[in-house]
């Protein structure tokens, strides 16, 4: 049981880890096809992780305050840190309107957060994401549920073609694609090994990289672009899919395993700085892609490893205790 459990840790590390990857390369390397290629896949994984790691909590409450411990507290603690440098970067005199058109921004959330706070909208989307999730799954019958998810995607498609500038604080209006993505994972996880549909999502894949260049199936999904209705949203869980055998592979190869799933184990501490320092290295004049993000994978996933070895720092920064390496999936603890 002990060498399984090990075993199921190092895969999540491991996808978790080409996630973040491939977060920080669609940040940083400039060039279109590129970064539309991880944008076709890199948000909606961890949203799909999070629902193929989830366990129902009937104690809402309990769930409720672990949500908050692990997301929104490191989530508030780094807007906090990045406040005054965010500032200083708007390049706008420091007075009371700029200090409270700031402080008014950050509380927003969402698409109002740009630059170096720009991926924090995933935070507060994937906090309210898991908590409507597990009220529905405990409180209503699965058939009802799967209706209310189509309906949610539905929905955030109109919100797309219909209002795309409609966008609500703390980006409460993704979870309407981010949902589907979750419940799906956590519908059919049973279906992990299926080689069959391993196979079908590889060739998903395959064809959505030639695609990519004639039709718009990226997810842009803090600014409300989800691509094609459902074929983004096919092509995006096919790569999970396709992403998540790959991860289970990389552990039959213990020097690579290694190395992804440490990056992984850093994913929380990795979302939340990459952006501040590639930004700051592109204003001092680093403007070689590949290098910016070397230095940026490499320098958060070193100020990371130095959050996790401070109790206090690990709780508040990264939401975690220490050995506990999956802040961005808190139903793991009890998996």
């Amino acid at each position: 049981m002990r060498e399984e459990m090990r075993t199921r840790i190092e895969w999540i590390d491991s996808l978790k880890g080409i996630g973040i990857i491939s977060v920080v390369a669609g940040h940083t390397i400039q060039n279109g096809s590129v970064a539309t290629l991880f944008f076709l896949f890199h948000m909606p994984l961890f949203f799909a992780l999070s629902g193929h790691l989830f366990n129902p909590n009937t104690n809402l409450r309990q769930y409720l305050s672990k949500g908050v411990r692990h997301l929104l507290i490191p989530y508030a603690c780094f807007l906090a840190i990045l406040f005054l440098p965010t500032l200083l970067n708007s390049g706008t005199p420091i007075n009371f309107h700029s200090v409270s058109h700031l402080v008014a921004r950050f509380m927003y959330g969402g698409a109002a957060l740009v630059e170096f706070e720009g991926p924090f909208w995933f935070v507060t989307c994937l906090f309210f994401t898991q908590q409507i999730c597990n009220f529905l799954i405990v409180k209503w019958r699965p058939q009802s549920v799967s209706l209310i998810m189509i309906a949610a995607l539905i929905s955030g498609y109109a919100n797309q073609y219909a209002a795309a500038n409609l966008r609500f604080p703390l980006a409460i209006n993704v979870c309407l694609v981010a949902m589907p993505f979750f419940y799906l994972a956590y519908r059919i996880r049973s279906l992990d090994d299926n080689r069959t549909l391993v196979a079908i999502s590889s060739a998903i894949c395959i064809a959505s990289i030639a695609a990519m260049r004639h039709f718009p199936i990226a997810y842009d999904m803090k600014n409300t672009n989800y691509g094609i209705p459902l074929a983004s949203f096919v092509v995006a869980y096919a790569w999970f899919i396709t992403l998540r055998a790959v991860a289970r592979a990389t552990t039959r190869i213990p020097g690579i395993s290694k190395v992804i799933s440490s990056f992984g184990a850093m994913s929380m501490g990795i979302m939340f700085t990459h952006q501040f320092i590639q930004i700051s290295l592109y204003k001092h004049g680093v403007h070689n892609d590949l290098v910016r993000f070397a230095i940026a994978l490499c320098a958060t996933y070193a100020v990371s490893r130095c959050i996790e070895s401070n109790h206090l720092a690990a709780r508040l920064l990264l939401g975690i205790q220490r050995g506990n390496r999956l802040p961005l999936t808190p139903s793991h603890e009890s998996a």
